[in-house]
């Protein structure tokens, strides 16, 4: 099954009512959306726009002006990111990174749960290493190790600090976190 942009924001709007309830009113969310295409180089300029509501991120999607390759879901309460999903895909590939930060906005870890369309997902962990690069655990590669099928995927970007996010810029982080509805142009 080939996952669409509007399958990305129904997923997180579904993950973000059965896990939330408990929370009303304190848990706020945003979605990310961009107009990446495959094979985009760093010369092609990429639209990313933010959403906070299901309704209006559900009728960007429907537009057809965003395409299914990245995208993002963040989670958020005052002063602190309770999780930003990062959502990626290829021809033939689908991938989720979930990343937790500290109250710096460090990046502490990146969980990566993907998979080859025809494959089983799997999950491996990244931390910072001394260097502040993103490694994946010892537990995680000894994992992958004995893993049988395709996991190229691994290999994807992964952003070792918030301002690298592609839409980092959307976030306000000032006095507390916040997101409204708008629009930045980046490059692929």
């Amino acid at each position: 099954m080939r996952l669409t942009t509007r399958t990305f924001v129904l997923a997180a709007c579904l993950c973000l009512a059965s896990s939330c309830q408990a929370n009303s009113g304190r848990l706020s969310e945003a979605w990310f959306v961009s107009t990446t295409s495959l094979g985009a180089t760093p010369s092609v300029p990429v639209t990313w726009c933010s959403f906070v509501t299901q309704v209006d991120a559900e009728g960007a999607v429907d537009s057809g002006r965003f395409g299914p390759v990245e995208s993002g879901w963040l989670r958020y309460r005052d002063n602190a990111i309770d999780s930003l999903v990062i959502f990626s895909q290829s021809e033939d590939a689908y991938l989720e990174d979930t990343y937790t930060f500290g109250p710096d906005l460090a990046v502490e870890e990146v969980v990566r749960k993907g998979h080859y369309f025809d494959d089983p997902f799997v999950t491996a962990t990244f931390r910072p290493d001394d260097s502040g690069h993103l490694s994946m655990t010892a537990a995680s590669r000894q994992a992958l190790r004995s893993w049988e099928h395709t996991t190229y995927f691994f290999e994807w970007q992964l952003y070792a600090a918030f301002s690298e996010i592609p839409f980092a810029g959307l976030i306000g982080r000032t006095p507390s976190i916040t997101v409204s509805e708008a629009c930045l142009e980046t490059r692929g």
